[in-house]
């Protein structure tokens, strides 16, 4: 996907061949024309197998300056291919023989290409490090293309930061550097980010300018890959403005036309299929923003046929939803899902190609162009099964079902960064929703409508309810905040109405199959509420069923598994360290879970991720119990729990819980207590979510916000009591738990009972 990324919402990021170094070997001449004549034609593949040759000859030659030249180019190469952790290695390589030799020069530029790497794989912290390393790095007369390189990959850094201001100086400077050393490529490009940046800002007219100059510039570079890109760059941002300009949205959209044109032209001058497949698609874009869904479709069967001969799946993906959405306008529904099909295939077939080396996905904007692929297609089959009354339906509701499924594991790919964390079935199977007393429950939300799809004991059901998304987003956003304040009813209003919205169109199927638990799998905001404080006027949603979450049903294996024997590591923080204060009740938590079953207990000091590690690799535990601070951050690499010395990462937890050489047998339960999650953070409460999933535990108890009363201990001990004593499920256990604090009248708000969410399996 790393076009998109690039191109979309990266694009302040441009990558620059290299200029080969001339080498005196005649043995080398050849190959490298060939190679920089690769990259000018956009063939990466081949240019970076001619650099690799290279750059092994140079190796075995011990020519260290002619090698930095052909790393940085073989870089580049691994960064147009997606391969950015190659890269990165690629250019520590390069580094390490600069600082070697000592070439001060080569080292800032270096240094300065690393820094973007790292901006690749959203590295902030050290592609600042290695741009203050560039900076120092130059010599007073140093060359003034490596200067302007430092000022535009700084302007990079401030505006992935949202620092716009010191993002549109930066790139001023490397404009002014770049045309005093005749470098217009470099300029123009710099004058492309800058429009970018601005825009952000909402200085429309000054991007306008800038965007003008950039495009300009264009016209007098030489055909190649670069050009062609940057023509495709340029006519993407005249299409933003277009957006956001409304009252020159005719004249934007006609300048992004001339610019694609003008690419289109570029890249099959070159044959350059990629180029061309993306040129032609956003001209597609442009006229299906116009209503013109004929001529736009005709644009994206040529990008389709483009991206195909090139094998691009990062953009055949794009085409292929763009046709199912023209198809769709048109009225043709079978062509339309065959369309969607193939996109969100396509898709699929991209992740597992990701999958096998573990390769950490690129920032990009996945609620833009991934999930709205899946809730097409989500969206186009069951209105498909709406007009339809045969056994068919049933089956396509079901595809449905399976589709939001794979949405699940993309989301908590890019939500983790790590195509290695989901673990999913490859297929669910209508016996998967079909449990006793159980009903699962997807909700997508669209636009104009609420689809709820149920997996009952006895079929699957749909259900359409007539709220837009914003409108239901409002009231999720209103019920959240209004939850959090203990001393106000206010929550009552909101909670009828969405349990109207939600829960009342398959209350009498409930009924009619006895169902006595249901298992939500949350869509977007959805999230962040807890569905347990729904009400239906009368009673909470938690004193008529049992209630868990999951990301998604293909991550959990439902099984029975009695805990009264089970071994539990309690660990916890009542002391105030690392400047968050005590959690006061925490001895009273775990002191309410140790008569009950077989145990050890880590507390405070002892609290440490070593003596953690030690004693879960020398013991059996079924459940690890963590009652400290905890936080859920829409970004999985800010999220942590806290220890007695440092923050426990997502990735630290999985280290210690999933299943490996020392551990036989998967933690049944992982208990997070004390933890929150921001209210209104969708991308925070995703974390919380999957934290099962990503932990490798069959089921995790966590909660939503923090409660800082004597109610959470007090509701922990319920749980493990009821859980040990009667043996119920895990979902039955919280349900009863709950109950116990709803009927004190101390506790009955909401508030107190209602954050703790069973994630995972809940029997």
């Amino acid at each position: 996907m790393k076009k998109i990324a690039l191109l979309m919402y990266l694009s302040c990021i441009v990558l620059f061949a290299a200029p080969a170094i001339a080498s005196d070997r005649e043995t080398g001449a050849a190959s490298e024309h060939e190679m920089q004549d690769a990259v000018r034609h956009g063939d990466f593949k081949t240019a970076v197998k001619l650099a690799e040759e290279i750059d092994r000859r140079y190796s075995s030659q011990g020519l260290k300056k002619e090698r930095i030249s052909e790393i940085i180019t073989l870089a580049e190469g691994y960064q147009e291919l997606g391969h950015y952790n190659s890269s990165i290695q690629s250019l520590s390589l390069a580094l390490e023989i600069c600082r070697q030799t000592g070439d001060m020069a080569m080292t800032a530029q270096v240094a300065a290409r690393l820094s973007n790497a790292y901006m690749l794989v959203n590295r902030m912290d050290k592609a600042g490090e290695l741009l203050n390393e560039a900076v120092a790095a130059m010599p007073e007369k140093g060359d003034g293309r490596t200067g302007a390189l430092i000022s535009f990959y700084k302007g990079t850094l401030a505006g992935l930061k949202g620092e716009h201001d010191t993002a549109v100086s930066s790139y001023r400077q490397s404009i002014n550097i770049a045309e005093t050393s005749h470098d217009n490529m470099l300029a123009g490009r710099a004058f492309a980010n800058m429009a970018r940046t601005l825009i952000d800002k909402g200085s429309y007219a000054e991007a306008a300018k800038a965007l003008a100059e950039a495009a300009a510039m264009q016209d007098g570079f030489e055909d190649s890959h670069d050009k062609a890109y940057g023509l495709v760059n340029v006519g993407q941002l005249y299409r933003k403005l277009a957006q956001v300009v409304p009252e020159l949205r005719d004249k934007y959209r006609e300048q992004a036309e001339i610019v694609f044109s003008k690419a289109i032209t570029t890249a099959e001058l070159l044959g350059d299929r990629i180029a061309d497949s993306y040129a032609l698609g956003y001209i597609g874009q442009v006229l299906e923003e116009q209503g013109k869904a004929a001529e736009a479709l005709s644009y994206t069967r040529r990008a389709l046929f483009s991206a195909q001969i090139a094998g691009a799946s990062e953009s055949l993906y794009l085409w292929q939803w763009q046709s199912g959405r023209l198809h769709r306008a048109m009225g043709k529904t079978n062509e339309a899902l065959s369309s969607y099909r193939s996109a969100v295939y396509t898709l699929q077939a991209i992740r597992q190609e990701l999958t096998g080396d573990c390769r950490i996905y690129n920032r990009i904007s996945f609620s833009d162009v991934i999930e709205p692929v899946y809730l097409g297609l989500v969206d186009l089959l069951v209105k498909v099964a709406e007009e339809r009354e045969d056994p068919a339906a049933e089956t396509l509701v079901l595809e449905a079902i399976r589709t939001v499924e794979m949405l699940k594991g993309a989301e908590l790919q890019d939500y983790f960064r790590n195509s290695c964390v989901v673990a999913a079935k490859s297929r669910l199977e209508r016996s998967d929703l079909a449990m006793p007393h159980t009903a699962v429950i997807y909700f997508i939300t669209l636009p104009d409508r609420l689809i709820t799809l149920a997996g009952m004991p006895s079929g699957i059901r749909k259900f359409v309810t007539h709220v837009g998304k914003e409108a239901l987003t409002g009231e999720i956003r209103n019920f959240r905040v209004m939850l959090e304040k203990r001393t106000t009813r206010e929550y009552l209003v909101h909670a009828r109405k969405l349990y109207q919205w939600l829960i009342s169109p398959m209350e009498r199927d409930m009924q009619k199959d006895g169902v006595d638990t249901l298992v939500f799998v949350p869509d977007g905001p959805l999230r962040t509420i807890p569905m347990a404080a729904l009400n239906d006027g009368d009673n909470f949603l938690i004193a008529k069923v049992a209630v868990a979450t999951e990301p998604g049903m293909g991550f959990v294996s439902p099984h029975s598994n009695a805990m009264m024997k089970a071994r539990v590591l309690l660990t916890g923080l009542s002391e105030a360290v690392q400047g968050f204060p005590a959690l006061e009740n925490v001895s009273q938590e775990l002191t309410s879970i140790e008569g009950l079953f077989p145990n050890n207990l880590l507390m405070n000091k002892n609290f440490t991720l070593p003596k953690v590690n030690r004693e879960i690799d020398h013991s059996s535990y079924q459940m690890l119990h963590i009652a400290s601070h905890g936080e859920f951050s829409d970004n999985a690499a800010e999220t942590y729990l806290l220890t007695w010395d440092r923050k426990l990462s997502m990735n630290d937890l999985e280290g210690l819980v999933r299943v490996g050489s020392i551990r036989k047998k998967p933690v049944e339960l992982l208990t997070l207590s004390a933890c929150q999650s921001a209210a209104g953070n969708d991308r925070a409460a995703l974390g919380l979510a999957g934290v099962s999933v990503k932990a490798g535990a069959q089921s995790a108890l966590a909660t939503m916000w923090y409660i800082n009363d004597q109610a959470s201990s007090e509701l922990v001990g319920a749980f493990y009591r009821t859980l040990h004593d009667r043996n119920l499920s895990k979902a039955k256990s919280l349900q009863e738990a709950q109950l116990t604090l709803l009927g004190d009248r101390r506790y009955s708000h909401p508030f107190y009972w209602s954050p703790f969410l069973l994630i995972g399996n809940w029997l």
